[in-house]
């Protein structure tokens, strides 16, 4: 375990954690799978900052973040993924089995919000057999290259006057290390430096607090990638 910006750092797989002056080396990374997890208890709102690097084709990173409910049972409620897909794009894709049956996408660039989005999410729809890859729902796809510099989440509840649970949105996103172009699932295009997924489970009626789901942890596993250098968390 290793301690960087007071919160607790796991490897996973054969990877290897090392505190570098006020930066935390992710070094080792032999095989798909290897990286670090986090521990983030009834954290809202975490991110972390990567040192800059250009996604190449046969590499990928994928990240879930893990939630605990009243009952102390863990669960995945959150998982994205960036990668390269078949046509050399890079891409930005989400476990669309863990979504609501709306997916909203926010763009934004130098702090402002250039762009919005809000499909269907085909997962949904249980009266069709659909193909396991299709879990993997792409969400933006950079029309040039694509940089990795940073990945975060959210998670945030909404509760009637009893205390009852009545809304639950939980947002995984990506930064870039500067202006990118992009493209929707509807084809439109867009400009971003950060990219914004977010999902809404709405209960009607109302949820007891008890099932709702507090991060817990986040893990961060890469395909092909030697190592990274996290230059910052915050939360």
């Amino acid at each position: 375990m290793t301690n960087y910006k007071g919160l607790q750092h796991f490897p996973l797989g054969n990877a290897i954690l090392e505190n570098v002056g006020e930066n935390l080396l992710v070094s080792n990374m032999s095989s798909c799978g290897d990286g670090f997890s986090v521990k983030t208890p009834n954290i809202a709102d975490w991110e972390v900052s990567i040192s800059p690097f250009q996604l190449a084709t046969g590499q990928g990173i994928s990240y879930s973040l893990i939630g605990k409910d009243g009952f102390s049972r863990l669960e995945t409620i959150g998982q994205a993924s960036i990668f390269i897909n078949a046509n050399g794009q890079g891409a930005i894709a989400v476990n669309s089995k863990l979504m609501a049956s709306k997916i909203k996408l926010t763009a934004k660039l130098n702090g402002q919000t250039s762009f919005t989005s809000v499909f269907d999410n085909p997962s949904c729809n249980c009266s069709e057999i659909r193909n396991t890859h299709e879990n993997w729902l792409p969400v933006a796809i950079a029309i040039a290259t694509l940089v990795v510099a940073a990945v975060d989440y959210k998670k945030e509840t909404k509760k009637d006057a009893n205390g009852k649970v009545i809304e639950e949105t939980t947002t995984v996103s990506f930064g870039g290390a500067g202006r990118a172009a992009y493209q929707d699932p509807l084809g439109n295009e867009f400009e971003a430096d950060h990219i914004f997924i977010e999902s809404t489970f709405r209960f009607d009626p109302s949820i007891e607090a008890v099932f709702e789901q507090h991060p817990n942890e986040v893990q961060l596993m890469f395909c092909n990638i030697a190592q990274v250098t996290l230059t910052n968390e915050i939360y």
